[in-house]
């Protein structure tokens, strides 16, 4: 199942600029959206202890798509 998490999570990044992720997943899909764009820069946004998620979102999205 984290695979597919995984593979969702970069598909929303590339066609949105960010995704909502778990805590237990963030450093994975961080590495996986690197290595499939390296043009890409990712950074982490917020932290929702609650949910315990993280927003990711590509700081260049509109220069770098």
């Amino acid at each position: 199942m984290e695979k597919h998490e995984i593979f969702y999570a970069i598909c929303s990044i590339f066609n949105e600029g960010e995704v909502v992720v778990s805590k237990d997943i963030v450093c994975k899909v961080i590495d996986a959206a690197r290595h499939t764009f390296p043009e890409f820069v990712i950074c982490t946004g917020r932290y929702d202890s609650d949910k315990k998620t993280h927003v990711l979102y590509v700081d260049n999205f509109k220069d770098a798509k």
